[in-house]
């Protein structure tokens, strides 16, 4: 009977780790433009607003298969969140996720 207190009690710190882990994994999606002044919906990994401004702004993309480097970002929001500026709400409903 304890082999069995011991195996539930292991099962429910697994689970409740989990889901505190998964409630710190942040993402943002952020409306910029590239240096050919193409604007791209880019998706970032961090639970930090200002970071996701930083990293968007440092992150690359590829286009025609060239590497074209983040110049301007307009606004980022949470991923589940819309954009204010209505191109970014076209752009990130037509990228495939």
């Amino acid at each position: 009977m304890s082999g069995i207190k011991i195996t539930l009690s292991s099962c429910l710190f697994i689970c409740l780790f989990a889901l505190t882990s998964s409630a710190f994994a942040d993402y943002y999606k952020c409306f910029a433009m590239d240096d050919s002044h193409k604007q791209h919906i880019v998706l970032i990994d961090t639970s930090d607003l200002e970071d996701a401004k930083r990293a968007a702004l440092a992150s690359t993309v590829k286009v025609s298969g060239k590497s074209r480097s983040m110049s301007k970002v307009y606004e980022c929001k949470a991923e589940a969140d819309l954009f204010t500026s209505a191109r970014a709400r076209q752009l990130d409903k037509s990228m495939p996720r």
